[in-house]
């Protein structure tokens, strides 16, 4: 399933994700559930690049969610976006 713009053939690359993530930020036509869905996987590589030393959790990712994109994120979709971003780096 393609969450981001029509034609984004970036994958789960990096610039992949920040497409996404942009495409989410300025799209008028997106319900907040669709947004929340692009942008939590963007958290979930902040959270993973900036906890060197431990893996990232949940809460680090609702925390960058929180401070970068002002989205409140639910445990559930926080877990979810960080396994996304686990299994895309595999």
């Amino acid at each position: 399933m393609s969450c981001g713009p029509p034609g984004d053939t970036a994958g789960h690359s990096a610039k992949g994700w920040w497409r996404r993530i942009l495409f989410a930020l300025n799209s008028p036509e997106l319900s907040d559930a669709k947004r929340q869905e692009l942008r939590a996987p963007g958290a979930a590589e902040l959270a993973w690049a900036r906890t060197e030393r431990r893996p990232a959790t949940a809460t680090d990712v609702q925390r960058i969610a929180f401070e970068k994109f002002s989205l409140l994120l639910d445990t559930r979709r926080a877990c979810a976006a960080l396994q996304e971003r686990r299994s895309a780096w595999q």
